[in-house]
C-alpha cells in the first residue's frame, strides 16, 4: 500500500514550482517585447484578486495537457489508463465507463497520470514501455507551451484580440506550459514514493536494469487492475517471481478469490509469521497491515469475531495508510453480529475512501473480502 510522506515536502515543492514559474512569467514580461508595458498606475486590490483568479484558472488545463501526455505516450506503448488526476479531481476508467470522483491524494493535486501495463512480458519491455509513457508528459507540455506562443505571435494587434487580456493569459499559459515541462524534467524526488519525471527518465535509460520501485509499482497496478480471479498464467508467474514480501498479500487475495480458503490462510499466516521478526518502523506497519488482514479473515471466513476485533485492535492504526482495510474489518465485525446497516455503511465508506486516498484499485483486488462480507450481511437484511 503507498506510503505517507511528510506534508511539509509536498507544500515546500508546490511553492517552489509556482515561485519558479513566476519568476518565468516576470522575466519573459521584460524581455519579450510583444507583451506591452503599461505607466504603472493604482490598481483596485478586487482587480489583482480577480486576476490572480484568472491566472489560477489556467492552471488545471495547462496540467491536464502535460498529463494526457503521459496518457496517450503509455496507450501508444501499449498500456493502459487507469486514472488522471487534476487538482482535487479523479478521473477513473471502468472498464469501458469512466468516473470522477473528487480525491484526497493531496500528493496528486499538482496533477499524475496512472498508466497500468495491460501484460508483462519481460523486464525489459517494461522499462522501454515506462519510459516512453513518462517522457511524453513534458513532450505535451513543450508543445502545448510552443502552441499557445505561435498562436499569440499570429494575433496581430489588429486583430481585435484586446492586447492585455486574451492575448496575455495566452501568453502565460504558453510559459505556464514550458515552467511545467522544464520543472519536471528536473531529476529530484518530491516524496518517498513520488519522483520527477527526469528522475525517472535517469532510472530507466537505456542498458540500465528495471528500477525496483519502479517493478513493484509497475506490478502493484497491473495486478490490482482486475480481479485476482482474472490473471492471466503469465501475471501469476510475475508474481511467483517475486519477493515474498511483494507476493504474499496477492497470493492470499487470489486464493480467497478462487475458493482456495486453505491456502489463503496459511499464505496469511506466511506473513504473520514472517513481518513478526522485522525491526523498526517498516516492521511495525507490516504488522499492523497484517493484523487487518487478519481480523478480516477471522470474522469473516472462521467466524471468530472477538478474535477479529482483537487483531483489529493491533491494526488500528493502519487506517491512516490504508482506510479501505480498516473499513473492511470493521464491516466484517458488525456483520457478524447482526447489525448489516452498519455493515453497509462501513462497506462503502471503504469503497470512498479506496477511491480518494488510494491510488491502485483495492476495491478490485479485495473483491472477494466484499463479496464474502456482503454475504454474511444478506440473511441479518432479509
Amino acid at each position: 500500500m503507498p506510503r505517507k510522506a511528510p506534508v511539509w515536502k509536498a507544500a515546500v515543492n508546490v511553492v517552489l514550482a509556482v515561485a519558479t514559474i513566476v519568476l518565468i512569467i516576470a522575466v519573459l514580461l521584460r524581455v519579450i517585447p510583444m507583451i506591452e508595458h503599461r505607466p504603472a498606475r493604482h490598481v483596485p486590490v478586487l482587480t489583482i484578486v480577480a486576476q490572480f483568479l484568472l491566472l489560477m484558472l489556467l492552471f488545471p488545463p495547462v496540467v491536464l495537457a502535460h498529463e494526457l501526455g503521459h496518457a496517450i505516450a503509455g496507450t501508444l506503448a501499449g498500456w493502459r489508463l487507469q486514472s488522471l488526476f487534476v487538482g482535487p479531481w479523479r478521473f477513473i476508467r471502468e472498464g469501458r465507463r469512466a468516473r470522477l470522483v473528487l480525491h484526497r491524494s493531496f500528493f496528486y493535486y499538482g496533477g499524475a497520470a496512472v498508466v497500468v501495463p495491460r501484460e508483462w512480458g519481460t523486464d525489459e519491455r517494461v522499462r522501454r514501455s515506462f519510459r516512453g509513457m513518462v517522457a511524453g508528459g513534458p513532450l505535451a507540455s513543450f508543445l502545448t507551451g510552443i502552441a499557445c506562443i505561435a498562436l499569440l505571435r499570429a494575433l496581430s494587434p489588429d486583430s481585435g484580440v484586446p492586447k492585455g487580456g486574451a492575448r496575455f493569459y495566452l501568453f502565460v499559459a504558453g510559459v505556464m506550459s514550458f515552467g511545467i515541462g522544464i520543472g519536471t524534467l528536473l531529476p529530484i524526488r518530491q516524496t518517498r514514493a513520488i519522483r520527477n519525471d527526469g528522475l525517472q527518465l535517469l532510472l530507466t535509460r537505456p542498458r540500465r536494469p528495471l528500477d525496483p520501485g519502479i517493478r513493484l509499482g509497475a506490478l502493484v497496478l497491473m495486478l490490482t487492475e482486475r480481479r485476482p480471479r482474472d490473471w492471466t498464467p503469465e501475471m501469476l508467474a510475475v508474481l511467483a517471481a517475486s519477493a515474498p514480501a511483494q507476493r504474499e498479500g496477492f497470493e492470499y487475495y487470489h486464493a480467497l478469490d478462487v475458493g482456495d480458503v486453505s491456502r489463503a490462510r496459511a499464505t496469511l499466516q506466511a506473513t504473520l509469521d514472517r513481518v513478526s521478526g522485522v525491526d523498526g518502523v517498516p516492521g511495525a506497519r507490516a504488522r499492523q497491515e497484517a493484523a487487518l488482514e487478519a481480523a478480516i479473515f477471522e470474522t469473516a471466513w472462521r467466524g471468530d469475531a472477538p478474535a477479529g476485533r482483537e487483531w483489529l485492535s493491533i491494526g488500528r492504526d493502519a487506517q491512516a495508510w490504508d482506510p479501505h482495510a480498516f473499513a473492511l474489518a470493521q464491516a466484517a465485525i458488525h456483520a457478524a453480529a447482526g447489525d448489516a446497516t452498519t455493515a453497509a455503511h462501513m462497506l462503502a465508506r471503504g469503497e470512498r475512501e479506496a477511491l480518494q486516498r488510494i491510488i491502485a484499485r483495492v476495491d478490485l483486488l479485495r473483491a472477494p473480502l466484499i463479496e464474502r462480507i456482503r454475504a454474511m450481511s444478506a440473511p441479518a437484511l432479509s
